[in-house]
């Protein structure tokens, strides 16, 4: 005898009908099967739910995995920004020189432009020793600093020294006189100090001008390319 349920089936053993116990037998043993086939399709049915909701657990976890690679490629792309603008902002340049031999000036000459020829340092090889030229590397603000000083010298009364920096040879950007109140031999010294806005290519200058026949102190010392100096440093 086979009962099924389902796409389950259970075999019976059949007995030829003669007793009461017999039938009461067989009628038992039919009802356990069904209820062993009822339990079985009951746990599939368990089981094929947990498998859905498996399955939906596994699809909310990549969509979650998928997001969280969009975020990460984000801050990649933001971390990367910033470290573009970071080493942009923090180029160093610099430059500083310094002059150590003999430079005639002719009185009355105005607008000499001053060769340095000791450069100390020069982050970008941007100034030109010989023609005292410096071309600005990278668009900035530029901190300009210059200081400058005669031989001693013989001065007239109201002569002295005028000391200008340039932007493209032409916008004087800063300039500085020092003069003699009176006669004397001395030494004159002058500073000038000027923050500039420049853009790639452009050039700095500095000049002079000597009321007196005079030579810059040039004295291969310490004092010398102290008194007789350029720095130009960008600042932002």
């Amino acid at each position: 005898m086979t009962i099924s349920a389902g796409n389950a089936t259970v075999s019976v053993p059949t007995f030829q009908v003669g007793s009461e116990q017999h039938r009461r037998r067989i009628a038992t043993w039919a009802t356990i099967a069904q209820n062993r086939l009822d339990n079985h399709d009951d746990s599939i049915s368990a089981l094929e739910a947990s498998v859905s909701a498996l399955n939906a657990s596994v699809s909310a976890i990549n969509t979650s995995v998928t997001n969280l690679n969009a975020s990460v490629s984000a801050i990649n792309t933001a971390v990367t920004n910033l470290q573009n603008s970071l080493s942009a902002a923090v180029v160093v340049v610099a430059l500083a020189v310094s002059n150590t031999s003999a430079q005639t000036f002719t009185a009355g000459v105005t607008n000499r432009v001053v060769g340095y020829q000791v450069p100390d340092i020069d982050t970008h090889n941007a100034f030109n020793s010989s023609s005292g030229v410096y071309t600005v590397p990278i668009s900035g603000i530029y901190e300009i600093d210059c200081a400058m000083m005669s031989q001693s010298t013989a001065w007239a009364a109201g002569q002295g020294i005028i000391l200008r920096t340039y932007k493209n040879s032409a916008t004087n950007v800063s300039s500085s006189l020092r003069r003699a109140d009176a006669a004397v031999t001395a030494f004159l010294g002058t500073h000038t100090h000027a923050l500039v806005s420049c853009t790639v290519g452009d050039i700095l200058t500095v000049s002079v001008a000597m009321e007196a026949l005079t030579n810059l102190y040039h004295a291969n010392t310490a004092d010398a390319v102290t008194f007789n100096r350029l720095s130009i440093n960008k600042v932002k």
